[in-house]
């Protein structure tokens, strides 16, 4: 399961484990490192056209599209809040995949992920924002589960090749 959006869904029992960018430590969860991915700033290229320029002055003018993290906007300070604009217009969404779809039908501009949006940026329907102000960034991805929930052969193996761990052997009863 793949979530970036909500407080780490193996705390409440729904799954065994996850892949998500990890917002913060808790003694609850075992986290691996899994992953990279490069967040690159985009938009539609139908806005790109009603724009003078593509500065961070001129991104100002249409909404910035953010996935919440933790599902709470007065927090957005507290946290992780690399990548926003300062002083700009903003629209939250909920997951990534409805930030994609905002993005890609002209609706505002954000990061998404390089290898995302490839296609996309070969196709000329978005284009990749150059500024330094509005930079591509790494964010690291982890592999998490709950420290003290058991789990099955299968889960176990899965965990184990994700991450590298080699699965331990079940025992016969």
């Amino acid at each position: 399961m793949l979530t970036s959006n909500k407080r780490v869904t193996e705390l409440s029992g729904e799954a065994d484990f996850s892949i998500s960018l990890k917002v913060e430590d808790n003694e609850n969860i075992e986290s691996t490192p899994f992953d990279k991915i490069e967040m690159i700033p985009v938009m539609a290229k139908s806005v790109s056209k009603k724009l003078p320029d593509l500065t961070a002055k001129s991104l100002k003018q249409i909404p910035q599209i953010i996935v919440l993290q933790q599902g709470d906007k007065r927090n957005l300070a507290k946290k992780d809040s690399r990548g926003v604009l300062a002083d700009s217009r903003t629209c939250y969404v909920t997951d990534h995949s409805l930030k994609y779809k905002m993005i890609t039908q002209g609706l505002g501009w954000g990061r998404l992920a390089r290898h995302e949006v490839s296609a996309d940026l070969k196709k000329e329907t978005l284009i990749e924002i150059k500024d330094s102000n509005v930079a591509p960034f790494m964010r690291d991805l982890h592999i998490m589960r709950p420290k003290h929930k058991p789990m099955g052969p299968v889960a176990r193996a899965i965990w184990g090749q994700l991450s590298g761990q080699k699965a331990k052997p079940i025992k016969s009863r």
